[in-house]
Order: C-alpha cells, then structure tokens, then sequence
C-alpha cells in the first residue's frame, strides 16, 4: 500500500515537527535585574614610622603605608588622618605635612597650628573611589616645629562612607 507508508510518512513528519516546535514556543525570554550593593571600606596599614630628625627648632618624620579603600558610588566620601600625641609642649607647636598618594584620593600639604586636639586631615577621597584589591602604598613626611619635647606618637587613621 504505498498510499499508507505515505500517510506514516506524513504522520511522522507532523509529529517530529510538532516535537521540535512547541519546546521552542512554549520557552519564555525575559530580563531579570540583579541588584548588588556594595558597601564602603577602607583600612590603612603602617609599613614603617620614623623620625628622621631631631633639631633645636623641632622634630621630623616619615610614614609610609598602604591603604586599601572603596567609597559610596554616589555620596561616599573619606580621609586619612594624621594625629600627633604628645606631651604639653605641642600646643603652639606647628605641624608641617606633605602626603602622597599614586593611587585613589588627593593628597594634601600644609601646616597646622596645633591645639590640644593636634590632627590634621593628609588625604581626601570623594564618591566612587577605589584602591587596587592588594592596596595603594603611600607616604607622609611631617615637620613639627617649634616643639622642645620628646619624639610624640605619630598616628594615622582613615575613615570612608
């Protein structure tokens, strides 16, 4: 009967042809939005803190450490701060500073009348800014002049939202 193998011929085909389509008509493409926020973080590390300098006139030092960071995208913002303990002798003293930074932020320079609170902000990082994942190495040189004490404590911290 050639007109029957001719039906299951056609049969087959219609068959086959609907197994291959529906799977293909019955997906569904669409977007899907994936939200991650990513909160900000910093820290600071020291690598080495000396005074390289003692004179009648004052005391100087250098700080070098690397620093890893990451601000708010938008609004963030953050600073390295350079803080001065000591005895009393600091108040009136004046702190001359120079940092640098090769990496993320903006260094700063200048010199500071000290008070009882003897600080000064070395670096500023404004929104979306980022260190490398290992860190950015940078350092500070600083003069206190007018100081007649001993060697004071050197600190730094750092700060980021």
């Amino acid at each position: 009967m050639p007109g029957h193998a001719q039906s299951e011929r056609l049969i087959a085909c219609v068959v086959l042809t609907l197994c291959c389509w529906v799977p293909l008509h019955a997906q569904q493409f669409g977007a899907t939005t994936l939200q991650v926020q990513v909160i900000p973080q910093c820290s600071l590390s020291i690598l080495n803190s000396r005074v390289t300098g003692v004179d009648p006139d004052g005391v100087t030092g250098t700080i070098t450490f690397t620093y890893k960071l990451r601000t708010g995208r938008l609004a963030g913002s953050g600073a390295i701060e350079l803080a001065l303990a000591g005895d009393s002798s600091l108040e009136g003293a004046a702190l001359t500073y120079a940092s640098t930074l090769p990496g993320a932020g903006v260094s700063r320079s200048g010199t500071e009348a000290l008070s009882s609170t003897p600080r000064a902000q070395v670096a500023v990082f404004g929104a979306n800014a980022h260190s490398s994942r290992e860190g950015n190495t940078g350092s500070i040189n600083w003069t206190l002049k007018n100081y007649r004490g001993a060697a004071p404590t050197v600190r730094l911290t750092i700060n980021c939202s």
